[in-house]
């Protein structure tokens, strides 16, 4: 009997990389506002989706407001001050956009490379 290789679990050395926040959203979209359900009007769907663009703004509004950094902020701010004190010894430049970095705690070596994102221009940024 031959593998079905589109199942995941058959493959080997295969990470699954999902972006966490993106299935939270999905699961509170999903449960909070279908209600579970298989959504089959596509005005009931674009409402939904009013309802819960509308609740998103307003919760970032209110996190602004607070002016107190979320912890996913203050991750990225702790690794940037991380960043900031690695000895200049322990990084090799490759060429302009790529980096060879040493760990600040083993023998490992990071490449770094800087990736071109092109930005989406009328779309509201939603994203703390």
């Amino acid at each position: 009997m031959p593998i079905d290789l589109s199942n995941f679990f058959y493959r080997r050395d295969l990470t699954l990389n999902t972006n966490m926040f993106l299935e939270a959203m999905h699961k509170k979209l999903k449960y909070y506002y279908i209600h579970g359900n298989q959504n089959r009007r596509v005005d009931k769907c674009i409402s939904f989706l009013m309802s819960f663009s509308r609740d998103i703004m307003f919760e970032r509004i209110i996190r602004m407001a607070k002016n107190k950094p979320t912890f996913r902020m203050e991750q990225i701010a702790h690794s940037h001050h991380r960043s900031n004190n690695i000895e200049d010894s322990k990084i090799k430049i490759i060429d302009e956009k790529t980096w060879l970095v040493q760990s600040s705690f083993g023998p490992t070596l990071y490449s770094v490379l800087i990736n071109e994102i092109q930005k989406l221009y009328g779309l509201p940024s939603i994203m703390p």
